[in-house]
C-alpha cells in the first residue's frame, strides 16, 4: 500500500495539473506536510478519525479557530482525493466536527486610511506612481492581490482589465477614471516587460513583493484597527459592491485629487 508522504506528493501534483493557484498549492503543501510530520508516514489505508482529531488537538492552543477550520477543510479535500483514487474506502475526516466559527465584522479601511496611504504615493516618482495605481486598482475592482499580480499589459483594454482568477477562470472588470489616470501615469515607466508591476530595479514583482508593498504602506501610514493587508481592500470594496463608487467617494476633490 502507499505511504502518506508518497500520496501527498501525488495529491499536490494532481492539484498542480488542475491549475490551482500557487498560493493554494503552497497552503496545501504546508498544512498537509505538518499533518504527515505529526502522525508519521503511515499507510493511508491505516488513517483513522483519531489521527485527524489528534493533529487538530495538538494545534488547538497555537492556531486560531479559523485556521483549525481551514486545516480540517484541507484534510477533507486530501482524503476525498485519496477516496477518488481508490486508495481509501472512506474519508475519516468526515466524522470530525468543530464548533461553529463566531460571526465577526472585519474592519475595513476608512476614508482617512485611504487618504493616508495615497499621501505616501507621490506621482512624480516611479515607486509612488506604481503604489498609487496598485492601491486604486485594488480598491476600484475588489480583485485579489494574486489576481492583480498576474495582470499583464495585454490584459488592459481602455477601461477594462481581464482578470485571471482562481481555477483558471477569467473575467473582465471595469476601472473608473481615477484609476485610468493612475494607469496612464504609470505607463510612462513601462520598459518592455509584460508584467505590469515592476520593482525598484525594474524587474517583475512577485506576489510576496506586492503584499509587502501594501503592508509597508499601511505601516508607514500608521493605520490602526485594521489589518495591514492587501485583502483589506477587497473587504472595503465588497460592502458596496461597486468599486468605482468607492474610489470616487474616497478620492474626492476635497483631497486635491484630480478625478
Amino acid at each position: 500500500m502507499a505511504g502518506l508522504q508518497y500520496c501527498l506528493e501525488g495529491f499536490l501534483l494532481a492539484k498542480k495539473l488542475e491549475r490551482v493557484s500557487d498560493y493554494t498549492l503552497r497552503t496545501y503543501g504546508e498544512r498537509l506536510s505538518q499533518f504527515v510530520e505529526h502522525i508519521g508516514d503511515k499507510e493511508v489505508a491505516d488513517l483513522t478519525t483519531a489521527d485527524v482529531r489528534g493533529w487538530l488537538a495538538a494545534r488547538h492552543e497555537r492556531v486560531s479557530k479559523s485556521t483549525q477550520h481551514t486545516d480540517l477543510r484541507i484534510l477533507r479535500t486530501f482524503l476525498n482525493w485519496l477516496k477518488a483514487e481508490e486508495l481509501v474506502s472512506t474519508n475519516c475526516a468526515d466524522r470530525v466536527k468543530l464548533g461553529r466559527l463566531p460571526e465577526s465584522i472585519i474592519p475595513t479601511f476608512s476614508r482617512e486610511d485611504v487618504q493616508a496611504i495615497l499621501s505616501l504615493c507621490p506621482t512624480n516618482r516611479f515607486l509612488g506612481t506604481r503604489n498609487r495605481l496598485l492601491v486604486l486598482l485594488l480598491l476600484d475592482t475588489g480583485m485579489r492581490i494574486g489576481e492583480a499580480q498576474r495582470v499583464t499589459w495585454a490584459d488592459i483594454e481602455a477601461d477594462m482589465i481581464r482578470v485571471h482568477g482562481k481555477g483558471g477562470r477569467e473575467r473582465w472588470v471595469r476601472i473608473g477614471t481615477v484609476t485610468q489616470k493612475a494607469l496612464w501615469h504609470y505607463g510612462v515607466y513601462r520598459n518592455g516587460y509584460d508584467s505590469v508591476w515592476l520593482s525598484e530595479e525594474r524587474r517583475p514583482m512577485t506576489l510576496d513583493g506586492l503584499k509587502l508593498t501594501i503592508y509597508k504602506l499601511c505601516r508607514r501610514a500608521g493605520l490602526k484597527g485594521t489589518r495591514r493587508s492587501a485583502h483589506t481592500f477587497r473587504h472595503t470594496f465588497l460592502p458596496t459592491g461597486c468599486g468605482m463608487a468607492v474610489v470616487s467617494s474616497f478620492c474626492s476633490n476635497s483631497w486635491g485629487i484630480a478625478r
